[in-house]
């Protein structure tokens, strides 16, 4: 196991390239001869574990595809997901959704080497893109996912589009047509009080205060801007407030 991770090191901090891992169990032999095992997989198991933690860390799914190909995944089923994962980032759900579907579809039976081993956690990442439901939910969900990420500033924008996305749908809009955005806007804004809007008005001036880094009137909200951990709390509580769990 030291040799394992020694291995892991130096591949990780000094570009080592490892061509193999054997491992001499000195213990099996017999008669002043010893086993040799190779135990390459070990590696490939290692190689998942870090690209599951850098997608948890940034959604980039591109750190599949070496793997994936190591281990026979078709070139078809590679760029799907990676087609599902760069969409999945620019929050395009409604762009993502096919892609997803794809990959699920063609990866459903894979079981070989370490690939194998982890292609079911891959697919339940890849999986809330492909869910069969409206779009503002998928949205939704991809919000709450860069949430849980801690990409904040992806998952605020994510939000702020589902829920006008919920009002087009909602009126029979188009929620591509940007007119029919901006329309559905202003006929919520007539409908509903001041207190039913506040959620959703937070949650652009927090936008706004990310992306543009604008100033912002509410302490409350300025001082979430300057806190990850407070920022994070308050987009939950908004998100719940918005969409009930």
């Amino acid at each position: 196991m030291l040799g394992l991770l020694s291995a892991l090191f130096l591949r990780a901090t000094r570009a080592v390239t490892i061509e193999g891992f054997w491992y001499g169990a000195f213990d099996m032999g017999v008669g002043g001869c010893a086993t040799a095992l190779r135990l390459d997989q070990l590696l490939d198991v290692g190689d998942w574990v870090g690209a599951l933690t850098a997608l948890d860390r940034t959604g980039d799914y591109t750190v599949f595809e070496p793997l994936l190909a190591r281990d026979g995944v078709r070139r078809e089923s590679r760029d799907t997901l990676l087609e599902a994962g760069n969409w999945g980032r620019l929050l395009r759900a409604d762009r993502a959704r096919k892609p997803a579907r794809g990959f699920l579809e063609q990866t459903r039976d894979f079981d070989a080497g370490a690939s194998g081993l982890f292609m079911d956690t891959l697919r339940q990442r890849i999986a809330p893109m492909a869910m069969d439901i409206g779009l503002d939910q998928r949205q939704v969900a991809m919000a709450r996912e860069h949430l849980r990420r801690g990409d904040l500033l992806r998952s605020v924008l994510a939000a702020c589009e589902a829920f006008v996305t919920g009002l087009v749908t909602a009126s029979g809009g188009h929620p591509g047509n940007a007119l029919h955005r901006l329309e559905a806007q202003k006929d919520w804004r007539t409908r509903v009080t001041p207190e039913q809007r506040s959620p959703f008005q937070t949650l652009k001036n927090i936008r706004n205060g990310l992306a543009h880094l604008s100033e912002q009137r509410d302490p409350a909200i300025e001082q979430a801007l300057n806190s990850p951990a407070e920022l994070g709390r308050l987009l939950e509580e908004l998100y719940q407030r918005l969409w009930p769990q």
